[in-house]
């Protein structure tokens, strides 16, 4: 068995947040004279951690829509030798695809879904196992590892083509114990990582809240997600459905005139691979914005992603009540949380731009700016934030709004 192990992989930054936002945060963040979008925040984010120009930011940040359909053409259609697709950012930038054999032929099938700009950065590369056979070692050793009593949090590292799994601490004795006659069910390369502690909910007792819901002894606080639609026409909002006790509990918002509104309960889940419920807004009009700045500027949502479209490398964003503004990288698709036998899909986000946190409580509901997915976990140290794609609450008969 070849473990690549890390530990203390996850460590808390003792430092002041005050400044560390006066060192990630756009001069235009207080400026009257330009205006800020989400785009342009990220943009200025990007172009400071990898010193390149604001334009070539902002290319870059197009390129990562500019080859619609591919990874998820890939992954169905070439099951066998498909090993990922990811953005590798430095020490040049790529759009990196890998097969296990035969590359260079069979991508040539999929030129269609590329862009005349986008094609300039392919890199085809040859790894050892595909896609499939990862996700297999993954549900595997997933299964075998809960049948034990163990919680851990796991993913396909795409880059490094293997299976990547994070076990806490005070778990590893337990670990090192359940593993040590398990050849038959240990993935070949499987990197772990030792962390002080796994995802928790981000729901936390917060004052101040946009979402509110009645959990004793406190009002715990989230924060609305998307506006939503259903086959009939309805509307409502998007949020975790871990802030109700139990799913149908009451939400609450509180507008500007200290005005609480009960948002009433529709449907939901929150088991294994989900995390999320809808509410109607009886006295409210429902719109397809969100707030992305903590003084209140708003963004019209008239796209989105769905899960196979998302790919690590993407750097993308989200709005929360507690954290605000945030950005950082995908690094995986393909995680586990807490909950046993949850399909791997959670989407794990890298902290990599320096924000003291990336998440924390009462961000749980918060939306990806473009509709990506909705907040649900991160760690305890913020460093890293897990969130749902926003597609999976299709089967529902819910989507997301791109329009009034």
């Amino acid at each position: 068995m070849n473990f690549k192990n890390k530990k203390y992989c996850f460590g808390l930054i003792p430092i002041i947040i005050s400044l560390v936002l006066g060192m990630i945060l756009p001069v235009s963040a207080n400026s009257d004279n330009l205006k800020m979008t989400p785009e342009s925040v990220t943009a200025e984010v990007y172009a400071k951690y990898y010193g390149v120009s604001i334009e070539e930011a902002l290319h870059r940040l197009q390129l990562q829509d500019s080859f619609p359909g591919l990874p998820t053409a890939l992954e169905n259609n070439e099951q066998g030798t498909f090993g990922g697709i990811w953005i590798q950012h430095e020490p040049e930038y790529k759009i990196v695809v890998a097969f296990t054999k035969n590359g260079h032929q069979t991508f040539n099938e999929y030129s269609k879904y590329l862009t005349e700009d986008a094609a300039a950065y392919i890199e085809l590369r040859v790894v050892n196992k595909s896609l499939v056979e990862l996700k297999n070692e993954q549900d595997k050793l997933l299964k075998y590892l809960n049948n034990q009593g163990l919680q851990i949090v796991s993913r396909v590292d795409v880059i490094n083509n293997c299976v990547s799994i994070d076990v806490a601490k005070t778990d590893k004795d337990k670990f090192s114990i359940a593993t040590q006659n398990s050849a038959s069910v240990i993935p070949d390369g499987l990197e772990i990582n030792f962390v002080d502690s796994l995802p928790v909910p981000t729901t936390d007792i917060y004052g101040g809240l946009q979402l509110l819901s009645p959990n004793p002894p406190y009002y715990s606080g989230g924060t609305s997600g998307f506006a939503v639609i259903n086959t009939t026409g309805t509307k409502g909002i998007m949020t975790a459905g871990h802030l109700s006790t139990q799913l149908g509990n009451p939400v609450y918002y509180v507008d500007p005139s200290h005005t609480w509104h009960t948002l009433s309960y529709q449907s939901g889940y929150y088991s294994g691979s989900y995390d999320w419920q809808w509410c109607t807004c009886p006295g409210l009009s429902v719109t397809n914005k969100i707030q992305w700045w903590d003084n209140g500027w708003t963004f019209d949502v008239t796209s989105k992603k769905t899960y196979t479209e998302q790919v690590i490398g993407d750097v993308v964003s989200k709005y929360g009540n507690t954290t605000h503004f945030t950005c950082g990288q995908i690094s995986s698709t393909t995680t586990t949380l807490r909950v046993p036998l949850n399909y791997p899909s959670w989407i794990e986000v890298s902290n990599i731009y320096g924000y003291p946190n990336l998440a924390a409580g009462g961000d749980s509901g918060g939306p990806g700016v473009i509709a990506l997915g909705i907040t649900s976990e991160a760690t305890s140290d913020g460093q890293k934030a897990y969130y749902m794609a926003q597609n999976f609450i299709e089967p529902w008969g819910v989507s997301v709004m791109t329009s009034p």
